[in-house]
């Protein structure tokens, strides 16, 4: 992905947390290496990342719903797994904590959110690359079981309630 100089600065000037991760844990593929360092040490990631949160909540809200989908499970685990992943490191990096690692992010909010079932949430992430990045693996539960489906949207559902009510 490439960005525009005026892109770029926008999310300089803002304190993305993205260009945080690329200052931070990033390689310089071209360009001068003096200017990027000099950048980055000037660099200051933002504080309140609320409004973030809010937006992954707001969503997973809407899709944690099979009803919307048909009654299919495979579009809102993908999608729930996207929104849960930013929340998790929206959460970590509101406590000064950066994860870019989408694994270790949910691990380390769940356990500062003392919720014992990170490991539903991390195995959405096996889902997600197998429908959208085409991966095949195996899935961690079947896909058209009302049940596992059920369980896990409401795992997927407190999690991020938990992630709410420590925000708000």
């Amino acid at each position: 992905m490439s960005y525009s100089q005026t892109d770029f600065l926008r999310l300089f000037e803002a304190g993305s947390l993205f260009l945080h991760h690329c200052f931070d844990e990033g390689i310089l593929w071209s360009g001068h290496e003096q200017s990027w360092r000099s950048l980055g040490k000037r660099f200051v990631v933002q504080k309140d990342f609320s409004s973030e949160i809010g937006k992954c909540i707001s969503t997973c809200r809407l899709i944690l719903k099979p009803e919307i989908f048909g009654g299919h499970y495979l579009a809102p685990f993908v999608n729930a797994y996207t929104q849960l992943k930013n929340a998790s490191i929206f959460f970590l990096a509101q406590r000064q904590i950066y994860r870019f690692n989408k694994d270790q992010a949910i691990r380390e909010a769940a356990a500062l959110l003392r919720f014992c079932d990170s490991e539903t949430i991390t195995s959405l992430r096996d889902i997600y690359d197998y429908s959208v990045r085409g991966l095949d693996l195996p899935l961690p539960f079947p896909l058209d079981s009302v049940i596992h489906g059920n369980r896990v949207l409401r795992i997927a559902s407190d999690y991020m309630k938990r992630i709410s009510d420590a925000c708000c």
